[in-house]
């Protein structure tokens, strides 16, 4: 079986951490976006196809450098073809009759396993995981009958009108043949010109439970950090320089040869890349350093991101920002 990963965007909401990579490359817990996604998938699946168009020559060197268990073929789009139509483009590298289709940014505790089981026993032309939100008028949601048929999509429905509370996930399970569909190089919306001329031929939901964060802003990429560091255990690496009086909170994780000096405190929330170094009497929560970031002595810093070799002088205080790769704040 084989699993088709949308991972073409651009990556505008996550500047300026994608001017210098693609989104795909942007760590999840110091690993590559692509590789944790890649990991998260169920046996079974022996094919990974990554439909790619920004930088997808960093994407082929990275996997070129990567062994993730299972083989992954790059296909890349000349120009952007929209989910429905990278999905046709991709097919050529799909042997099975049934695939996982996925959107590269999603961080989730959705059981693919549970997914491509019920596509299995109820059949029909594919499968859409569902999330429950709270306020379901910011986005498509789907009406499911009592035997979890998708029977309509309603696009932000009024407050109070909605015929439920579930999203589609960016997860699915889907017959090859409803590409059919597709016009081989249009850009199509699988979403919106595809599933809903479907229902008749049995498009089913998934729910699932726990957690599910897209991860293309800033805000949410942390927050997709946060649920997952609920569900790990803190880690403190063997060549880790930390003095004695440096305190790590709980759900931490930190990458090699990190170093943090005398009175610094850290977490809860925050992942450190290799390399990192933390001044003196420095505070961070709830933060992402990728690798060689500098926290200078004494700053304070909540809610940021900061790029691979960015710096942050002594004294400094930062809320919110996200800092490009090399880059001091102005």
């Amino acid at each position: 079986m084989e699993a088709v990963i949308l991972a073409g965007g651009f990556g505008t909401r996550l500047r300026p951490l994608t001017n210098t990579r693609p989104k795909p490359l942007l760590p999840i817990m110091n690993h590559a976006m692509i590789d944790h996604i890649v990991l998260w998938l169920p046996e079974g699946v022996d094919r990974v196809v990554l439909a790619v168009n920004y930088m997808a020559d960093a994407i082929r060197h990275h996997l070129d450098r990567v062994d993730l268990g299972v083989e992954v073929v790059v296909v890349e789009e000349d120009e952007p073809l929209g989910t429905g139509g990278a999905f046709k483009n991709s097919l050529g590298k799909v042997t099975s009759d049934t695939f996982i289709g996925l959107n590269g940014d999603i961080i989730s505790s959705l059981d693919m396993t549970e997914m491509v089981a019920q596509q299995r026993r109820l059949g029909g032309i594919g499968t859409i995981a569902l999330w429950e939100v709270d306020d379901p008028s910011r986005y498509g949601v789907v009406e499911l009958d009592d035997d979890d048929r998708i029977r309509s999509f309603v696009e932000k429905p009024a407050p109070g009108e909605a015929p439920s509370n579930l999203i589609n996930a960016g997860a699915y399970v889907l017959r090859t043949d409803i590409l059919d569909l597709v016009e081989p190089g249009v850009k199509t919306s699988i979403e919106r010109e595809v599933y809903p001329r479907v229902l008749d031929r049995g498009l089913y939901g998934h729910r699932f439970s726990g957690f599910w964060v897209d991860a293309g802003t800033p805000e949410a990429y942390l927050e997709s950090h946060r649920q997952l560091l609920d569900r790990v255990p803190s880690t403190e690496p063997e060549d880790a320089n930390i003095h004695s009086t440096a305190r790590v909170r709980p759900h931490t994780l930190l990458g090699e040869d990190v170093t943090l000096g005398a009175g610094v405190e850290i977490g809860p929330y925050v992942v450190l890349g290799d390399g990192v170094r933390i001044a003196q009497d420095a505070r961070l929560r709830d933060c992402i350093l990728l690798p060689r970031a500098r926290v200078g002595a004494g700053a304070a810093l909540s809610d940021c991101i900061l790029g691979e070799g960015a710096e942050v002088a002594a004294g400094e205080v930062l809320d919110g920002a996200v800092l490009e790769d090399g880059r001091s704040p102005q």
